[in-house]
């Protein structure tokens, strides 16, 4: 017989029975947003326990005695399914107990970060305690369920939009179909089996005064992005092949380029077709290994990113950190610990020398906070006199609370070229912060410090980030290099329908010495428009 949907208190735990809790089957409540909760009923021979997920998009489900099994039920199903994976935990009783168990869904957007935690069976061999019946559970104040968790659940789209919108709403910490580089903390494990297909395209405005010598400064533009992924599972062994492409409308061809401006046009040359992440991924419980092209293994970052060249985001990821490399990946990720490690060409692409980098992360990621510490060595990419420093460490962090969210990433790096090279003979893009500079000493390098805050607030579909970071660069006496950055990043979006957001970002930097050709040249960008995803 259906249950009808009902509204459920957590009721205060006896700290006597803090053993028995342990032990105990816990059902989780996830509370439907600003409506009522939606039960599903679980069948009586797949009693067990259910707990949250890493990430927090499905529930971990485990059944003892004859036929143990584990399995994910994802918030949104009808009915819980357990598939068989793998023995029961420690501690469960020899015999399965009788009667049914409940989960609650958010079946209005399937975004299930976990509210209510309640102890519905007390497992034990003697003496098991039946689940109270669901019609004597009091409705809850609404501020219980606004405010019972340490992390605020965040909104995601409406039902029927793919995982991709659902992280375009908030990239959070942990999974909920991330997209791009920025899926960085997905379990493989929750990955849908066979194809499936995400995509996006975005219509936007630009306007950057600090390229304003470049005639390129203000722009209407157009890009898309697909999202490609097969999923493969024979018994305890998952294979993934994951690709992530992106399409990008490119400028005019009759770019103004003099002796001046020549080092710099190549930054405005944009591929019209980006391959940006191209792997092939095999996990075997807690272990991944990845071959390919894949995000970096260092740091965490936890903004939204509105475009393709990744342009809207702090100094210390646009200049310093690699966003993705290519090369070989390892992971081991037992519960909230999280290592990384990666042998990797150094760059985002192929490799033009025979040096590798190695890259690497330790940390511990859960749904409220998260803290980690990076690295990454390699003598440099590039060959000869075009060899650029490619070395830097840091550490990160992160801190929920209901609906704010905040984060930091600091970075002290090797930059600069190794040996005497002329700026002005670059060719494959030069930064427009003047960090292709030679220290004066032979395979020496540039020491820089860098860091940022970021203080995200979330309701309902809407979503508004502060960012300040600042960056000091090594005195050389360089005026154009020897300035200190400090940028002040203001994001902004709203879902305006399902599936489509509206967005806008301004950023602001400190004026700094200029050469003379460089006139006109400004300190602010801005940055808006629509995308929608599927």
């Amino acid at each position: 017989m259906p249950l009808e949907p009902v509204r459920i208190r957590r009721p205060r735990p006896n700290r006597s029975d803090g053993l028995a809790i342990r032990l105990a089957a816990v059902v989780v409540l996830l509370a439907r947003f600003n409506e009522g909760t939606t039960l599903a009923q679980i069948p009586p021979d797949r009693a067990g326990w259910l707990r949250p997920s890493p990430s927090n998009e499905y529930s971990a489900y485990q059944r003892a005695g004859p036929g143990a099994a584990t399995g994910w039920l994802p918030a949104s199903a009808p009915h819980a399914v357990a598939p068989p994976m793998q023995a029961a935990p420690p501690g469960a009783p020899s015999h399965p107990q009788s009667g049914p168990l409940y989960i609650a869904s958010r079946a209005s957007d399937r975004a299930t970060t976990p509210l209510l935690s309640y102890p519905a069976l007390t497992v034990m061999e003697s003496a098991p305690t039946p689940l109270p019946p669901v019609e004597h559970i009091p409705a809850p104040p609404a501020d219980v369920i606004d405010d019972s968790a340490c992390c605020k659940p965040l909104p995601s789209c409406d039902s029927g939009c793919s995982g991709l919108a659902r992280w375009i709403w908030h990239p959070p910490a942990m999974g909920c179909g991330q997209f791009g580089c920025q899926r960085l903390w997905q379990d493989p494990n929750l990955d849908p089996e066979g194809f499936t297909l995400a995509g996006l395209a975005r219509g936007y405005f630009l306007a950057d005064e600090r390229v304003q010598w470049s005639g390129l400064e203000a722009t209407f533009g157009a890009e898309a992005a697909l999202n490609p992924r097969y999923v493969y599972r024979t018994g305890d062994w998952l294979a993934r092949a994951d690709g992530i492409f992106f399409f990008n409308q490119p400028f005019e061809p009759n770019i103004l380029v003099d002796e001046n401006r020549a080092s710099y046009v190549e930054n405005f040359y944009h591929d019209t077709f980006q391959v940006w992440q191209l792997n092939i991924g095999i996990t075997h419980g807690d272990f991944t290994v990845v071959v390919g092209k894949d995000r970096t293994p260092f740091g965490r970052y936890y903004f939204p990113i509105y475009s393709n060249s990744h342009f809207d985001a702090p100094f210390v990821h646009t200049e310093v950190i690699k966003w993705v490399e290519t090369g070989l990946f390892l992971r081991f990720a037992p519960g909230p610990i999280n290592l990384e490690v990666a042998v990797t060409n150094g760059g985002i692409d192929r490799d033009t020398n025979s040096s590798k980098a190695l890259a690497c992360r330790a940390g511990i990621d859960t749904p409220c906070w998260a803290f980690g510490a990076s690295a990454k060595l390699q003598d440099g990419t590039g060959s000869e006199a075009q060899k650029l420093n490619n070395s830097y460490y840091g550490f990160d962090a992160m801190a929920r609370w209901r609906r704010f969210e905040l984060s930091s990433e600091a970075v002290w790096d090797e930059y600069g070229f190794r040996n005497a090279y002329n700026p002005d003979d670059i060719f494959w893009g030069r930064s427009i912060y003047y960090r292709e500079v030679f220290s004066g000493e032979v395979d020496g390098s540039l020491h820089g410090f860098g860091y940022y805050v970021n203080l995200a607030y979330i309701h309902g579909r809407f979503r508004l980030d502060a960012n300040y970071g600042e960056y000091y660069p090594d005195q050389i006496g360089n005026p154009f290099q020897d300035t200190n950055n400090a940028r002040l990043l203001l994001q902004g979006s709203l879902a305006i329908m399902p599936c489509v957001q509206a967005f806008a970002c301004f950023m602001s930097e400190n004026d700094r010495p200029r050469e003379a050709w460089r006139y006109g040249q400004g300190t602010d960008v801005i940055y808006t428009g629509l995308q929608w995803v599927f």
